[in-house]
């Protein structure tokens, strides 16, 4: 772990410097629809320099927000941006030995993170943060699309990372559910290029509970539709 730490320390992405962009906009309006509001209580998993925090911090006035990641020189770009914002919390920690300042959170997110971790290890990691969810925590995922990272593994190698594998959903959605984490929704979508990106919510296993559907709501599956494609031009 310290070979990784040591690698996001020494190779800074250029991004880093840059406002948050279109994929990080996608994201925080996901966790929006979802309910994310200025008293929700959020963890965020590899927050890397802290564009989705810093939107975040934007909503979450009054809650509380905890962002990890590996790179302590990455916490510190993250600091920077967010400022003094009393209720956001920074740790510099491995995701797989991290424990979290609070039993259980409303949002976590792993958000472009375990490609970047070993397979060996998601079993671990699933394992871990389901113990930080109850009943009504939603746990947001954001990978890229396998597809595209064969793609580049082929073509573009010296964009990829120190571990940079694709992850496929039948595996993913196995060892998530080994932790009573269950498949609430998944989308492949288009942020750069055309469906290179997914996007899967879990949460924990629970009984059903047969409830009329109100034809006046809009799902997640509709708000998404209409976040998302009008920026990626479907």
């Amino acid at each position: 772990m310290s070979k990784v730490s040591s690698y996001y320390d020494e190779h800074r992405n250029p991004e880093e410097l840059l406002p948050p962009n279109r994929r990080h906009q996608i994201l925080v309006d996901q966790l929006k629809s979802l309910g994310l509001d200025q008293n929700s209580s959020l963890l965020e998993l590899g927050c890397g320099a802290g564009q989705v925090t810093y939107l975040i911090s934007k909503i979450v006035t009054k809650g509380s927000v905890v962002a990890v990641d590996i790179s302590p020189k990455r916490i510190e770009s993250a600091r920077r941006r967010i400022g003094a914002a009393s209720n956001i919390h920074f740790e510099v920690s491995d995701l797989l030995d991290f424990n979290p300042p609070e039993e259980r959170y409303d949002f976590i997110t792993l958000f472009d993170v375990i490609e970047h971790i070993p397979l060996n290890d998601h079993t671990k990691l699933f394992e871990r943060v389901s113990g930080f969810m109850d009943i009504n925590s939603r746990l947001l995922i954001n990978i890229p699309n396998p597809a595209f990272i064969e793609y580049l593994q082929e073509h573009e190698p010296e964009l990829l990372q120190l571990v940079d594998q694709p992850v496929y959903a039948d595996a993913l959605l196995s060892r998530t559910h080994k932790h009573g984490l269950r498949l609430r929704f998944f989308i492949t979508y288009s942020v750069w290029n055309h469906d290179d990106y997914q996007l899967i919510l879990l949460e924990r296993g629970k009984p059903f509970m047969k409830t009329d559907v109100t034809p006046q709501k809009t799902g997640f599956l509709q708000k998404m539709k209409k976040k998302i494609f009008p920026v990626s031009g479907k």
